[in-house]
């Protein structure tokens, strides 16, 4: 469920040079390999306040911004960031903000299909780097504002990763990790440094495992503590919270080594989705942890009410796409082949700005997949000619291509997302 986490994705891939990951003896960031961190699920949230220096004004239009943020409005998120800045004289909270605004706007928002809000991001993640920098030549010990830079350089580090980019992700999250370690040293109580730690832990443990480059170079962290420092942050920081959770959805839906937990899953996104229930990416990742339970029934008729909202105009058109993939697969899963590759179908024909999207590229190869298992090689190779031939924005041709070599094989659907 790669679509998750929208605000303050920290992903720091590798310790900065010279440094050590945290130890077994550093205290808070410890846990033993017998504790179990799915038992920290029942743990009341603590009540969070606002950061010292931080004027009440500014602190809700903080709050404002990350809601709207997560309700995929972007425009009133950046008014409200801009606002919190005006507030604040020059602390780097408001552009961590528009960082993680855009970063979402251009991931979820246009589902990584409009090229041009890359630079956008880029120039924001600049300027959020040089006003931390700045702020703490003259706060030198101010941990929100190390929180902030190593954020900043995270949030980057997380758009390399989307787009594959796995050295320079590696090299700007050296730097996430070492300003976020920096501001839990400058202040034990900073809780908002939880995040980046938990997803440093888990992430370093876990990618490693999977693409080569990172095994040689990357020191490894520890997926337990991760989740343990995930969990920090759910029940104690104030802005990063919710971010957390979500990636603690990601993670007990996706982890491969024993601790997935799509129960918790869903009963995290059903809190988040209360919460933001007009969010069409909140709605797609509850869909998901859904289907990974094996909720079958539930999760098609979310699939239902995601394509209700794209027809009546309450979410753009270019999430129908991901709406009828999704519908697709669970419609797979229950062995009703006929009117899932329909499904795919009318996925594969949704277009933004005269391109497919990601998704429409996904339900492609996927037609191309539930039409090998129905015996028409002919048509699935047609399939997936077309996904091969599509702009290779997302990582998808070498799905197409080996669709063109050969037929997968398996005859249950696996996973709503390739990403």
């Amino acid at each position: 469920m790669r679509f998750l986490a929208p605000f303050f994705l920290t992903l720091a891939l590798a310790a900065p040079a010279g440094a050590e990951p945290p130890s077994a003896e550093a205290g808070e960031l410890s846990m033993s390999e017998s504790e179990n961190p799915l038992s920290m699920s029942e743990a009341p949230p603590r009540l969070s306040i606002a950061p010292k220096g931080i004027p009440p004004e500014a602190d809700a239009a903080l709050l404002r911004g990350i809601d709207c943020v997560f309700r995929m409005e972007f425009d009133e998120a950046d008014a409200s960031y801009r606002k919190a800045l005006a507030l604040m004289g020059g602390h780097p909270y408001p552009y961590l903000g528009l960082v993680g605004s855009m970063m979402t706007r251009y991931i979820y928002g246009t589902e990584q299909s409009d090229q041009a809000l890359l630079d956008k991001f880029y120039k924001l993640a600049d300027e959020a780097g040089a006003a931390a920098q700045a702020w703490l030549k003259k706060n030198p010990q101010d941990s929100e504002a190390m929180a902030a830079l190593g954020a900043s350089y995270g949030i980057a580090a997380r758009v390399m990763t989307q787009r594959r980019s796995w050295l320079k992700a590696y090299f700007y999250g050296r730097k996430a990790l070492k300003y976020t370690q920096a501001s839990l040293k400058a202040d034990p109580d900073q809780n908002e440094a939880w995040l980046g730690l938990g997803m440093y832990d888990y992430y370093t443990d876990t990618y490693p495992r999977f693409i080569g480059v990172l095994a040689k170079i990357v020191l490894r962290g520890d997926r337990r503590r991760g989740i343990a420092e995930l969990y920090k942050s759910v029940e104690r920081a104030r802005y990063t919270g919710t971010a957390a959770k979500l990636i603690l959805v990601e993670i007990f839906t996706e982890d491969q080594f024993g601790l997935r937990e799509p129960k918790a899953a869903a009963r995290f996104m059903k809190e988040v989705r209360a919460k933001y229930p007009d969010s069409a990416m909140l709605h797609a990742a509850e869909l998901v942890a859904l289907y990974e339970e094996g909720h079958y029934p539930e999760a098609l008729a979310s699939a239902d009410a995601y394509l209700r909202r794209v027809k009546a105009g309450d979410w753009p058109p270019l999430h129908a796409a991901q709406g009828h993939l999704m519908r697709g697969t669970v419609l797979w899963a229950k062995g009703r082949q006929d009117e899932a590759l329909a499904e795919f179908k009318l996925g594969a024909d949704v277009r933004y700005k005269d391109g497919p999207t990601r998704w429409a590229v996904f339900a492609r190869i996927r037609a191309g997949q539930l039409l090998d298992l129905m015996g028409q090689r002919e048509a699935a190779l047609a399939e997936y000619r077309l996904a091969a031939d599509a702009p290779d924005l997302w990582d998808l041709k070498p799905l197409a291509q080996a669709g063109l070599k050969k037929p997968r094989g398996e005859t249950f659907p696996g996973r709503i997302s390739p990403f």
